[in-house]
């Protein structure tokens, strides 16, 4: 004789599979495992590309660095989807994540009154 318990937990198993926004969740979850892998290669050529302006105009590329803090958001987003840490699906069926402002690099005179030139704004 089956145990009235287990024959519950039986039930409340197939309850569970049978669940269309579990299959769902799993679906997105797999599409986002991929994206994940893309998204970690490129943020790998970010990096390179960053390197190698850096080395030609010896400054870092502003636009590059903020992409860059969009595609780490990116990255957490899909990392908190995966984990069951929130339930809302990261881009495309959200918002693109804005990223964390850019500092200004080390040796940078951004915020000192100066333009470009180096000379006292206006």
């Amino acid at each position: 004789m089956v145990p009235k318990r287990k024959i519950l937990m039986n039930e409340e198993l197939v309850v569970h599979l049978k669940n269309p926004q579990t299959w769902k969740r799993f679906a997105f979850m797999f599409l986002f495992v991929v994206i994940f892998y893309v998204v970690a290669h490129l943020i790998v050529l970010v990096v390179f590309f960053q390197a190698l302006l850096t080395l030609i105009t010896g400054d870092r590329n502003e636009r590059v660095s903020q992409f860059g803090s969009q595609l780490i958001a990116y990255i957490h987003d899909i990392l908190g989807y995966l984990t069951y840490r929130h339930d809302d699906a990261p881009f495309p069926f959200s918002d693109w994540p804005q990223g964390a402002p850019v500092e200004p690099a080390p040796g940078d005179d951004a915020g000192d009154g100066k333009d470009a030139s180096g000379k006292p704004g206006a």
